[in-house]
């Protein structure tokens, strides 16, 4: 079953699939960086994967952003636990979003 994260910015609803998720890492002030396990198109060095972008422009700081990220790490765990038959979640971030862009981002495993 397919889960999705529903996300309204400026009158616009954004979906966003839940599926093949790699991790959910904070970004930048303002920004948390969902990252999928699917391969990018881009040429050159490194490994790019494709993902997301969710800025809150009112997660002004580290604190901010990692309180950010804690919300919507919990809106996936809640969203992929509903029932089958409910295959679209609200995202009920700490700060509202205020933008989502797809993207192409290098993964560093860490290693």
């Amino acid at each position: 079953m397919y889960k999705f994260l529903r996300v309204k910015v400026e009158g616009v609803t954004h979906i966003i699939p839940l599926n093949n998720i790699m991790s959910i890492e904070v970004g930048e002030n303002t920004k948390v960086i969902i990252m999928y396990k699917t391969v990018g198109f881009t040429h050159g060095t490194g490994s790019k994967v494709l993902g997301l972008t969710l800025t809150a422009t009112e997660a002004t700081n580290l604190e901010k952003t990692k309180d950010q990220h804690e919300s919507i790490v919990n809106c996936v765990e809640t969203a992929l636990s509903t029932p089958w038959n409910s295959p679209f979640y609200y995202l009920k971030a700490l700060y509202p979003i205020t933008s989502v862009k797809r993207e192409e981002l290098t993964f560093d495993s860490g290693d």
